[in-house]
Formats: structure tokens, C-alpha cells, sequence
């Protein structure tokens, strides 16, 4: 009898330690999702700043490209 107790008592603690593993693997995935997701968040905000600083140097590319047409036919 002590023998099966003492398998119940070692299938009763592995049994726990994956439920331990199991939880930690969770949060881990959530957190690496979050963590992704933040990532993305910050890219498409990269992506807008980097849109609207390329248009306003291109604007800035044509008014001096058109100052110095004024300039040199006038």
C-alpha cells in the first residue's frame, strides 16, 4: 500500500508541476502578444510620422526647385 501511495503522491506532483508549466507558458504567450502588439502600434505610428515628414520635404524639394527656375529665368 505505501508503494501506491507513494505513486499517487508522484503523479499528484507532476500532475501539479505541468499545471505550473502550463500557466507560465500562458502568461508568457500573452505577454509576447502584447508585447507584439504594442510593436505593431508604435510601427504604424512610425509609418504616419514617416509619410508626413517625406511630404513635407517634397514640398520642400518643389518650392526651392521653383525658386530657382524663378530665379534663373528672371
Amino acid at each position: 500500500m505505501e508503494s501506491d501511495d507513494k505513486v499517487i503522491a508522484l503523479l499528484t506532483e507532476i500532475r501539479d508541476i505541468q499545471r505550473e508549466q502550463t500557466d507560465q507558458y500562458r502568461r508568457l504567450a500573452e505577454h509576447s502578444v502584447a508585447l507584439q502588439e504594442a510593436s505593431l502600434a508604435r510601427y504604424e505610428q512610425f509609418q504616419v510620422m514617416y509619410r508626413r515628414v517625406l511630404m513635407v520635404g517634397a514640398g520642400v524639394v518643389i518650392l526651392l526647385l521653383v525658386y530657382l527656375a524663378v530665379v534663373a529665368l528672371g
